[in-house]
């Protein structure tokens, strides 16, 4: 029984120079503004949740409103900029994992239908070297060397046998 072919669209080279290339301009476009975390700063930071998004947006029209309530320490320059990059690059930042899903998703099929595949081709080539058939055997030893499959665990060495105390 075949399997389902779901990766059978080869996508043409000059798409992905396309692609890379719009990815490549929108990485420089975007480098002046963008804030790399790492990974501990990801962990500690205070993150926004879809239900702080309604609070966030009534302090900030508050902010508008009533200044006087401004602690001094916050700069309302500043909070205006963090609100509007909340609101233009929210979207971008979900339209972008979106397209990163779908490549993952994409090179996830094609490589897992890729090695089925190739592990086919592989039991079909350890068969015909079973059975002698010509050329198998060589093809079969290169494949095996690289076949990621179960590594033979080295025999274990027999313990010696207890010598008695007296």
């Amino acid at each position: 029984m075949a399997n389902e072919n779901r990766s059978y669209v080869a996508i043409p080279a000059s798409v992905i120079t396309s692609i890379t290339n719009s990815l490549n301009a929108i990485q420089t476009a975007l480098a002046p503004y963008v804030t790399p975390l790492t990974l501990q700063e990801r962990h500690d930071i205070y993150k926004m949740s879809d239900k702080s998004v309604t609070f966030v947006s009534k302090a900030h029209d508050y902010a508008d409103s009533n200044p006087e309530f401004l602690p001094a320490f916050v700069a309302k320059d500043d909070f205006d900029i963090d609100f509007d990059n909340i609101n233009s690059v929210g979207p971008l930042a979900k339209l972008a994992l979106q397209v990163a899903n779908n490549l993952n998703d994409t090179a996830m099929v094609a490589g897992s239908e890729a090695f089925l595949e190739a592990l086919a081709y592989y039991n079909n080539v350890k068969l015909g070297d079973k059975n002698g058939i010509a050329g198998a055997r060589t093809i079969y030893q290169e494949l095996q060397k690289r076949y990621p499959g179960r590594v033979a665990k080295p025999a274990a060495t027999p313990a010696a046998p207890a010598t008695p105390t007296t």
